[in-house]
């Protein structure tokens, strides 16, 4: 989304359990930590559910929220029982999914009638409300696979949710909306839908949206593997927090949405619309299974593969893939940025051809580019990779 409907604040997660939050635009001057507090467990995730509110999920099963207008954390729940959490995504205001080493995947949703997005939730929800989560197990999982990574297509109202097994198989679901009438008054409307509070002595009914998930495409990695311990060997293994740990340092499989550049391109940014948000979903994913030398392009709407791309030296074993998101009123400002070695800048996508992204692959020590063109069909490295800084890449942050 716009830089200026984006949290002005960068969350990390640790290892030891400690969360910071930092000031975004006071990073480059200041690189110091404006609140901070401890899980009970390593930090696996963290995820923005608004621009109020953060939440970040621990190994040992708990979810913190934390108020980034209060900086208090206001609620903690434990959402499993003896099953590690692994991974955790926002997929709407209010609404989370989590997976678990025993490979199964929770919709969360927060209180009724709440909107996580806005200051007024924050003010008037109590310790008690908040951690009154509505559970909902997705169908369409691995059972006894842990669930090693999760990822949207998008940061702001994804419309696909990727979940990847250490079974080297990742699974696509649709995020779909569904409406819901509701009379504040009369009725509680359903957790997770978004709806307004009324003033006191108001009554306040309408539609509100839910978010729901569907199992949509699945996908194993074609080719042999080397001999490592089986999935549910690993699975029986992930119930300390140094075997997840190890899991989530070195994963089986490593994933991740690439939304390409639509036709128009900046000028549907110049339009109003998001550059990048313009279709229904992102249709590929880009997936590596380390030590595997290469990549592939997998389409979700045509269901193949488009494209076997081979990785650099440099970059195995891969660690981690992520596509930059373009902020689409920067795009239009800047259709054709380019660095001054006259390569394009990693978020530069708008400025090249429909159908095209650029994709940042990293490894335990270097990173690199990888351009996509003609949505998904060719791919080149840009330049050469450059040096990561002397620091882990450990799970949680």
């Amino acid at each position: 989304g716009h830089a200026d409907e984006l949290p002005e604040a960068l969350a990390t997660g640790a290892d030891d359990g400690s969360v910071r939050l930092w000031s975004r635009s006071r990073w480059a001057a200041c690189p110091e930590a404006l609140a901070e507090f401890e899980g009970d467990s390593a930090c696996v995730a963290i995820s923005f559910l608004g621009l109020e509110l953060l939440a970040a999920a621990f190994i040992g099963g708990s979810i913190c929220l934390f108020s980034l207008q209060n900086l208090e954390v206001i609620s903690q729940t434990y959402t499993t029982q003896g099953d590690p959490l692994l991974a955790m995504e926002a997929i709407g205001p209010g609404s989370l999914v989590v997976g678990t080493a025993d490979g199964e995947l929770l919709h969360l949703r927060l209180p009724s009638g709440n909107n996580a997005a806005s200051t007024t939730w924050v003010e008037s929800v109590s310790i008690a409300e908040a951690i009154r989560f509505e559970s909902e197990s997705v169908e369409g999982t691995l059972p006894s696979i842990p669930l090693c990574n999760l990822a949207c297509d998008f940061d702001r109202t994804p419309r696909r949710l990727l979940a990847c097994f250490a079974s080297l198989e990742f699974r696509v679901f649709d995020c779909h909306s569904r409406s819901v009438g509701f009379n504040l008054l009369s009725e509680p409307p359903c957790a997770g839908v978004l709806a307004p509070r009324p003033r006191s002595g108001q009554q306040h009914t309408g539609v509100a949206q839910q978010r729901r998930l569907r199992l949509a495409r699945c996908w194993v990695w074609p080719e042999s593997h080397p001999e490592t311990a089986s999935a549910r060997q690993l699975g029986a293994r992930c119930r300390t927090e140094t075997s997840c740990l190890e899991l989530l340092s070195s994963p089986p499989l490593v994933a991740t949405f690439v939304p390409l550049s639509p036709p128009g391109g900046s000028a549907a940014a110049a339009r109003g619309g998001s550059a990048l948000q313009d279709s229904e979903a992102a249709d590929l994913v880009v997936v590596c299974a380390p030590p595997a030398t290469c990549l592939y392009v997998f389409s979700c709407a045509r269901g193949l593969v488009l494209n076997r791309i081979d990785l650099l030296p440099c970059l195995q074993p891969l660690a981690c893939l992520w596509a930059p998101p373009v902020p689409p009123a920067f795009a239009a400002r800047r259709p054709n940025r380019m660095r001054s070695d006259g390569e394009a800048a990693p978020w530069a996508v708008s400025g090249r051809g429909a159908g095209d992204a650029v994709l940042l692959a990293v490894s335990g020590a270097r990173i690199a580019r990888l351009h996509l063109e003609g949505g998904g069909a060719r791919a080149r490295w840009l330049g050469e990779s450059l040096a990561l800084p002397a620091a882990g890449l450990g799970g949680g942050g």
